[in-house]
C-alpha cells in the first residue's frame, strides 16, 4: 500500500468540504451586511430625512389593521359619514380634491357628505364625522396627523389636522398627498408601506419622498374598504 498517499489523503480535506466552508463564510458575511444595511436604512428612514421630506412621518393609528366605523354609519350601500371642512381657505381645493378622490373609487362603498364651518385649529371631534382642520402646531415632525375615537373597537369620530409649520413651505403636490393620506386614516385605513426609499406604490397611504407620485388613493385601499363596507364584507368577529 502506498503509505505516503494514505497520509496525504488524511491531512488534506476533500474539495467539497472546503467549498461548504467557503459557502458558510460567504453566507454569514452577506447576512451581516444585510443586517447592517437594514439598520442604517431604518435610521435614515425615520430620522435623517432631506429637508423636503421633514414632517412627512405620521404615526399609523391602526398599526396595519383596517378599522371599521360603528354600525350606525354603515348600511347596504356602504359607509355614510360627513367630512367637515374646518380649514382656512388656502386648503379648500385640496380638501375638495381628496374628498372627491375617496368618494369616486371602485368598488364604490363610500357615501361621503361634506359640510363647512369656521376654521377650528383646536379641531374638536364630532360624532359621525371626520373633522379636518389646520393650524401652526410647530416643529412636530409631522405635516399632517389623524386621530380616531373608538368605542368597542369601532370608529365613531375622527379629526385630521394639517400643520402650517411645514405645509406653508410645501408645494401643492405635498398638500394634496397629506390631505388624501389623513382622510384615509379617518376612513379606518392603515399605511400600505412605511419606507421612504423604495419604489412608490402610487397611492396616498404609502410613505414616499416623492409626494407627486402618491397624491391619490390606490386600489389596495378601495379593496380594503370594500372588505369592510361592501356587499360581501368580511364578517365581524
Amino acid at each position: 500500500m502506498d503509505e505516503d498517499h494514505i497520509v496525504g489523503n488524511k491531512s488534506e480535506k476533500p474539495s467539497c468540504c472546503r467549498n461548504k466552508k467557503k459557502i458558510c463564510i460567504i453566507t454569514v458575511v452577506v447576512l451581516v451586511a444585510v443586517g447592517v444595511f437594514l439598520w442604517v436604512a431604518g435610521i435614515f428612514n425615520s430620522k435623517y430625512l432631506p429637508e423636503s421630506m421633514k414632517g412627512l412621518v405620521d404615526e399609523d393609528p391602526f398599526d396595519g389593521v383596517v378599522y371599521r366605523w360603528q354600525n350606525g354609519y354603515v348600511s347596504s350601500s356602504g359607509l355614510s359619514i360627513t367630512i367637515v371642512d374646518a380649514l382656512e381657505e388656502k386648503y379648500h381645493k385640496f380638501f375638495e380634491l381628496a374628498v372627491n378622490d375617496w368618494n369616486t373609487g371602485s368598488p364604490d362603498v363610500l357615501n361621503l357628505r361634506t359640510s363647512s364651518t369656521f376654521p377650528d385649529p383646536e379641531c374638536r371631534s364630532q360624532a359621525g364625522a371626520i373633522r379636518v382642520c389646520n393650524g401652526d402646531y410647530g416643529d412636530t415632525q409631522w405635516k399632517g396627523q389623524n386621530s380616531v375615537l373608538l368605542r368597542d373597537d369601532k370608529i365613531y369620530a375622527s379629526v385630521a389636522v394639517m400643520n402650517d409649520f411645514y405645509l406653508d413651505r410645501s408645494n401643492d403636490a405635498t398638500r394634496e398627498y397629506i390631505m388624501c393620506h389623513e382622510l384615509g386614516h379617518g376612513l379606518g385605513l392603515p399605511h400600505t408601506d412605511e419606507w421612504f426609499w423604495n419604489f412608490d406604490q402610487g397611492n396616498c397611504m404609502d410613505y414616499t419622498s416623492r409626494p407627486h407620485n402618491n397624491r391619490k388613493p390606490g386600489q389596495v385601499s378601495f379593496d380594503r374598504l370594500a372588505r369592510k363596507y361592501g356587499p360581501n364584507a368580511e364578517p365581524e368577529i
